[in-house]
């Protein structure tokens, strides 16, 4: 198997954050506000987790690992929960 170019992967997960987005646009409010398979996450949540790492900077995750004694659950936790508590976009 080739391996893949930079263009090829870009264009992949392109597509793949636009699929996902499509999706969680599709959804109603019942929907929307389901609990996940992680215990204590609805879909805002899951939602605000996978794209965590691209709205927050190493310096917030580093001062909120502090928060929380190195304790990477709870800093992940509150990251998210802060991300899934803004406006859903409309």
């Amino acid at each position: 198997m080739e391996a893949e170019t930079h263009a090829e992967i870009y264009a992949l997960t392109t597509a793949n954050r636009l699929m996902l987005a499509d999706i969680l646009d599709s959804l109603d409010e019942v929907q929307w506000c389901t609990p996940t398979l992680c215990p204590g996450w609805r879909v805002p949540e899951m939602a605000a987790h996978l794209v965590q790492p691209v709205l927050t900077s190493f310096a917030h995750v580093f001062l909120t690992a502090l928060r929380y004694r190195g304790d990477t659950d709870r800093t992940v936790d509150h990251i998210t929960r802060s991300i899934a508590r803004r406006p859903r976009p409309s």
